[in-house]
């Protein structure tokens, strides 16, 4: 088995920079000049990232507002008794073809509530185009006379003026 001797080191690798030529040498703008040109790139780049995010999400809202695909196109509406679908559709403001973004669940909810008939609901949006609402009716369980004749409930309160 032969050795080998070690191979020396070329001794230029160890040799000082010449004065002037090194880092040390350059006067402190030539030394922050890389570091302000890297800072000003990201930042750039950062700038073009949330305009990017911005320019595109407002796109892209304005494409589920109007796309076809998220339509409204199935109303399910469950639990009613003495009104009609027609009835608390025409009561929830909501319509077919509407974006189902566009429909504010809460909204709905709070205007079929002013309806008198209308003790309890529950409005959920289903993807993509569906909206349910699930109605618990009052049940009229006396006629009151007062000047006039009202609808009172099984629970007790009068909830409208019979016609």
């Amino acid at each position: 088995m032969a050795f080998h001797k070690n191979r020396r080191i070329r001794p230029s690798a160890f040799q000082r920079v010449a004065a002037g030529s090194g880092p040390e040498g350059r006067s402190a703008f030539a030394r922050l000049l890389p570091i302000v040109l890297l800072d000003l790139a990201l930042a750039l780049a950062a700038a073009g990232v949330v305009g990017g995010f911005f320019v595109g999400g407002r796109h892209l809202s304005r494409w589920l507002a109007s796309s076809p695909s998220f339509a409204l196109n199935d109303i399910v509406i469950e639990g009613e008794q003495h009104l009609t679908e027609a009835e608390i559709l025409d009561a929830s403001g909501v319509e077919r073809g509407d974006s189902i973004f566009s429909v504010d669940v809460e909204e709905v909810h709070d205007r079929l509530l002013e309806s008198p008939w209308i003790r309890e609901v529950e409005v959920v949006r289903r993807m993509p185009g569906s909206l349910a609402i699930d109605v618990v009716e009052r049940e009229c369980a006396a006629l009151l006379w007062s000047g006039s004749l009202y609808r009172v409930d099984r629970d007790g309160p009068v909830f409208e003026k019979h016609p």
